[in-house]
This record gives structure tokens, C-alpha cells and sequence, in this order.
């Protein structure tokens, strides 16, 4: 049995959808794919680096960037539980160390608590391999 499954975005088919996250077709943007992770209960993306027009200072992504990454996991995985749409609420980020352009990252949230179906709290990480980089909190609420 597969241990991760790739989430279908079903959003592509919506007039005028262009998220900067996740859409295929936003020209400038990170098009991320998801994966749901069984064994985990969690949502994963794999980045093979995130090049230089999405840094701050040389060779390091753009902390915006990085809460931006976390957003859209925080989302996922929500979704992937749910099939809901939700919005942040708020996000507490912890940059824990430097996220360096160009390297293999990986983002992953987990659902901490969900309230009533309408409340839902999250986790988001910044990954390089098993180092937790950036650790975030979320609060989204269904739309």
C-alpha cells in the first residue's frame, strides 16, 4: 500500500483561480503539489529549492515566502481531511534557522484540533530533511 497520495487540487478548474501557492498555471509562482501521508495523518510538498527571485537577502528565502509556504500546507491539510474551504484566522511562525535558497525542502502540516467543524487548528514545518527549520501554529475557519 502507498504510503503517500497525491491531492487532486480541484481548484484548477475555477474561472480566474491563479493562487501564487498552488496553481499550475500562475506563471510566477511555487505550483505546489501535495501529498497525504497515511502513516503520518499529515500533508506533505517536496521542494527541489526555491530559486533566488523568492529571496530577501542573497541565497535566503524571503521570510514572506516561508509564511506563505506554511499558509498553504496549513490549508491542505484541512482540505485533505475535510473537503472544506477555510481561512486563516492567524499564524504564528517560529523561524528556528535560515531557509537557504536553492535546497530540497520539504513542507508538512498535521491538524492539531478541530472545533465544531467550523474552527480548525494546525501545525506547519519547514523541513531540510529531519531539521525542523520554521515551526508554525494556525487557526483557520471555514469560509
Amino acid at each position: 500500500m502507498k504510503r503517500l497520495i497525491e491531492i487532486e487540487n480541484p481548484f484548477t478548474s475555477l474561472e480566474g483561480y491563479n493562487c501564487i501557492g498552488c496553481s499550475p498555471n500562475h506563471q510566477h509562482g511555487l505550483r505546489l503539489k501535495f501529498f497525504y501521508d497515511k502513516e503520518d495523518d499529515a500533508v506533505l510538498s517536496f521542494l527541489d529549492g526555491i530559486n533566488d527571485d523568492f529571496s530577501g537577502f542573497p541565497g535566503i528565502v524571503h521570510g514572506g515566502i516561508q509564511g506563505l509556504l506554511l499558509d498553504e500546507i496549513m490549508f491542505w491539510i484541512i482540505y485533505q481531511k475535510y473537503k472544506i474551504v477555510t481561512v486563516t484566522a492567524s499564524i504564528n511562525i517560529k523561524f528556528k534557522k535560515t531557509v537557504k535558497t536553492n535546497e530540497k525542502l520539504t513542507i508538512k502540516a498535521k491538524l492539531k484540533e478541530e472545533i465544531r467543524g467550523k474552527i480548525f487548528k494546525t501545525e506547519g514545518f519547514i523541513l531540510k530533511g529531519d531539521e525542523i527549520l520554521v515551526y508554525s501554529e494556525g487557526v483557520y475557519i471555514k469560509a
